[in-house]
């Protein structure tokens, strides 16, 4: 199983319930409100940082402290876009320490969770380059 840990708060646009709902339909089994788990079938069974997106700036500045206190902790940082977000920048944290940011799909954020296909897309869900470098892996 693989742990997964909601980053709170949640942007407004995004409710617990509509989040919660697309966490089940990716398969996953909650244990708390921003507690869940994960059962990969591969995967290393490491701990995963799930962020929303905001479309606020002011509320993106504010994922830098949990972004790398979870990077430094050896997790994965899985981000997806809040419904309907516009295309817009990548919060610098996430540039700099995400493994994948997906959009609101079930499929594709299962398959970031797990490690199945990590990948970067626009809010759109059009590719969207990835980081240069892998900075979560431990040397």
């Amino acid at each position: 199983m693989t742990p997964l840990k909601i980053h709170t708060p949640l942007p407004p646009t995004v409710s617990p319930t509509s989040l919660g709902n697309l966490l089940m339909a990716a398969g996953l089994t909650a244990l708390s409100d921003t507690d869940w788990v994960a059962d990969c079938s591969g995967g290393d069974k490491v701990a995963v940082l799930l962020i929303v997106v905001p479309a606020d700036a002011a509320m993106a500045d504010s994922l830098d402290a949990p972004v790398r206190a979870s990077a430094g902790r050896g997790e994965r940082i899985v981000a997806i876009w809040s419904p309907g977000a516009a295309q817009g920048d990548v919060p610098a944290s996430l540039q700099d320490y995400g493994t994948a940011l997906v959009t609101w799909d079930p499929a594709a954020l299962h398959a970031a969770i797990c490690g199945d296909e990590p990948e970067w897309q626009d809010a759109g869900g059009g590719q969207r380059e990835a980081p240069k470098l892998d900075r979560n892996k431990n040397c």
